[in-house]
């Protein structure tokens, strides 16, 4: 699939899940977000890389600011995320 349309499911996937703050960036088809859990703040990445005209890779990562253990937040809000994208396919 191209990197414009991973990227816009990507966009909308986020926006559907409420983050406190979104931060796009077009041009290297990156966007950050960041999500309040309680007093803490989480950070949701992603960037999506083409491989050709039809191919790409996605990339994401997710990570609490603070503290050793987020109890399976991240782990369940990336999964959360990566569902999104697959019921806009």
């Amino acid at each position: 699939m191209p990197g414009d349309t991973i990227y816009s499911y990507a966009l909308a996937s986020l926006q559907s899940m409420n983050p406190e703050k979104i931060t796009e960036k077009r041009d290297s088809l990156k966007i950050s977000t960041v999500f309040k859990v309680f007093l803490f703040q989480d950070d949701l990445e992603v960037q999506v890389t083409g491989q050709d005209s039809s191919s790409s890779l996605l990339h994401v990562r997710s990570a609490s600011r603070v503290g050793e253990s987020d109890l399976g937040v991240n782990t369940r809000r990336v999964k959360k995320f990566l569902r999104k994208i697959d019921q806009q396919r």
